[in-house]
């Protein structure tokens, strides 16, 4: 949602986002009365706000959701982690770490953290990426300022994350599994001036994935639609409400339906064209018409 509050708006949230989420509450309460509710990450701005900005930013936003009954799940996206530390995002979640899972019924979701650090191996076919100073405190690193995070070049998933994930995998059995990160794993996904997770990690991914039958991945950050499956995993990559600072994009005030029964997975997407449209489009993904709809 790139959420914040404005002098503006005294201090609060902008209406039309207020008008986005009472419609998202009552269609997910009223309408669709999902397992669960998921937002993919980039939940505030946290750009220039850093620690009480965008602390207070998250609250409010926040006590929007307090009405959903339905479990409302969290992924820790690049816009919190210049917002605030790892630790407080825990502590504001409920979360124990920026990685988890989540049941429901025999679904297991899995929620995975993309912006820790590391060194890429030089050796390509490397399974993990060999980590950079793997003992240095995490909230250090965490304090150095936007501009230093912004040089760099990709995202990266520390070793200890991708072997917690694929222990979580091999012992899942029975469960239909989906999987959600902020970032996508198709390079074709990415614009070109786009920072991505790393190569190498997302095709490590991707065979974890396949191998153990996920049905599902869901990503956002770059405002982009796609769709692809791939050694029979569905790769979505979906975009959000706004863009950061008001970037022009296709799609506005976007959200989304997922139906998975038995291993086919529906998802539909709910969009407007126009900042002064009053009616939602809707798309299925995949289907023909989003084979020939401009992405």
């Amino acid at each position: 949602l790139h959420a914040k509050r404005s002098k503006k708006n005294n201090y609060a949230l902008k209406p039309d986002l207020n008008n986005y989420i009472s419609h998202f509450v009552n269609k997910m309460n009223n309408q669709f009365m999902p397992d669960i509710v998921v937002e993919n990450g980039d939940f505030i701005e946290g750009t220039g706000r850093k620690g009480e900005k965008s602390e207070f930013d998250w609250l409010e936003l926040q006590s929007k959701f307090l009405n959903l009954k339905m479990p409302f799940l969290h992924v820790i996206g690049n816009h919190e982690t210049r917002g605030m530390t790892r630790d407080r995002w825990k502590e504001l979640t409920g979360n124990n770490n920026t990685y988890y899972t989540f049941d429901v019924d025999r679904m297991r979701v899995i929620v995975l953290d993309g912006n820790q650090k590391g060194r890429e191996s030089e050796n390509k076919d490397a399974y993990y990426e060999e980590e950079e100073n793997e003992d240095e405190d995490e909230n250090e690193e965490e304090e150095e300022d936007d501009k230093n995070k912004e040089e760099e070049s990709i995202y990266k998933m520390r070793s200890e994350q991708l072997i917690w994930l694929e222990k979580i995998l091999r012992n899942t059995k029975n469960y239909k599994i989906v999987v959600f990160i902020h970032y996508p794993l198709s390079s074709y996904a990415y614009p070109s001036d786009s920072k991505r997770l790393s190569p190498i990690q997302s095709e490590t991914l991707k065979k974890l994935f396949s191998k153990y039958n996920v049905a599902a991945v869901f990503s956002g950050h770059v405002e982009k639609l796609y769709y692809e499956k791939i050694d029979g995993v569905n790769y979505f990559v979906l975009p959000g409400i706004r863009k950061s600072k008001n970037k022009n994009v296709l799609w506005l005030d976007c959200y989304y339906e997922i139906v998975i029964k038995n291993n086919n997975v529906k998802t539909k997407m709910y969009y407007k064209k126009n900042e002064n449209d009053t009616e939602y489009k809707e798309l299925l993904i995949p289907s023909e018409e989003y084979e020939f709809i401009e992405k």
